[in-house]
């Protein structure tokens, strides 16, 4: 069994003995976010094996940020018992969607030759990303009643800036590596 395969195995055993957990002590939120866990691992496996997207390292950042935020943020509740947990992943989140957005434009052209347009892609890639993750949070609470956005703009806002501000982070270390390494 080859090391890649071991690593998704126990990333969908830890919500699925989550499942297991909440099904048998009627903790009905934690089972539906240990479900919810379960599918959104399984679907970026499936979709990355079919499409290959994502190189090793963003592929793994993606399914651990999925564990950390539908799981144990949501279903053990880790938000509510450390309050910036949320702006920890929406900051980390940043670094991770401008990692997501360079493989996409690099499957896409097939080459990495123009920094600039590829940095600009996956910046706008990774804020882009910010907006539509916060409208989704948006749509779930008013849809099925929930507090994701905490009832508040400044919330919202705030995620925002963190997962912008984190791209731009990112695409300044860019920017420094690839000026360092052109010296060379």
């Amino acid at each position: 069994m080859s090391t890649k395969l071991k690593i998704n195995i126990f990333l969908i055993v830890l919500p699925a003995i989550g499942l297991i957990y909440a099904v048998f002590t009627k903790q009905y939120s934690m089972a539906l976010n240990s479900l919810l866990t379960i599918f959104c691992l399984v679907a970026v496996m499936i979709i990355n094996k079919k499409f290959t997207i994502l190189t090793t390292g963003p592929y793994y950042a993606v399914l651990i940020f999925i564990l950390l935020s539908v799981f144990v943020g949501r279903g053990v509740e880790i938000y509510r018992i450390i309050p910036p947990w949320d702006k920890m992943l929406h900051f980390l989140s940043g670094f991770i969607f401008v990692s997501i957005g360079k493989n996409i434009y690099v499957k896409l052209n097939g080459n990495t030759k123009n920094h600039a347009i590829m940095n600009l892609f996956a910046l706008s890639f990774a804020v882009a990303i910010a907006g539509a993750w916060e409208i989704y949070e948006f749509t779930i609470d008013n849809l099925f009643n929930l507090a994701s956005q905490n009832g508040s703009l400044d919330d919202t806002m705030w995620d925002i800036i963190a997962g912008s501000g984190s791209s731009v982070i990112a695409i300044l270390f860019t920017l420094k590596y690839n000026t360092s390494r052109a010296k060379q």
